[in-house]
């Protein structure tokens, strides 16, 4: 999989190449196509002028914020439990389930009451704010949780190696951001080229 991910990107580079030439060559032969070329100098604008906003999504947010939640997962030790748990690993457990329950309890608390604060304008769930905070809440949630179980079985000793261990997630995931910058851009131009 690894040899693999080096010709996936260049099969995208190469899509947003074509992309690049097709819009720029269909326009030119039929100027009344309804697509915008790439390479007019509308889109030269578009491209360097939007291309941080093209970027800037939700999805580069949760990206973040989950490889802070997995990087402290795994350097905490809560997902490499190793059986018979010792006492401080049954406490540390017993104190992440509470830590987990309190979330869950705040956040029914916040959508099921009559006229919760999370949700809608009309009062439903989609579209609220509760749907748009999932990712983040559940990122924050696992990461407390995994510094809690660190901490308490001894295995995150101090503000460093918390640090250490949120920023851990961030070693070998490089991969994902050039995909997304590759996925996102190329997203981004299709819908600059065939949708007005």
């Amino acid at each position: 999989m690894k040899n693999s991910l080096p010709r996936i990107a260049l099969v995208l580079c190469v899509l947003w190449v074509v992309l690049v030439l097709l819009s720029w060559v269909l326009t030119a032969v039929m100027p009344n196509i309804a697509m915008r070329s790439l390479l007019s100098a509308e889109g030269i604008r578009w491209f360097f002028g939007h291309f941080t906003q093209s970027l800037a999504t939700p999805l580069l947010v949760w990206l973040v914020l989950g490889l802070i939640a997995c990087g402290t997962l795994r350097a905490s030790g809560l997902l490499a439990l190793r059986r018979p748990l010792g006492f401080r690993e049954r406490f540390a457990l017993r104190v992440v389930a509470a830590e987990g329950a309190v979330v869950v309890v705040i956040m029914l608390l916040l959508t099921m009451l009559p006229q919760a604060i999370l949700l809608s304008a009309t009062g439903g769930l989609m579209h609220s704010s509760f749907v748009h905070s999932l990712v983040p809440v559940a990122c924050f949630t696992f990461t407390a949780m995994s510094v809690t179980y660190g901490v308490t079985v001894g295995r995150l000793h101090g503000l460093a190696d918390i640090f250490g261990a949120m920023v851990s997630g961030f070693n070998k995931a490089g991969v994902f951001f050039v995909f997304y910058i590759l996925i996102a851009g190329f997203y981004r131009s299709v819908v600059f080229v065939f949708i007005f």
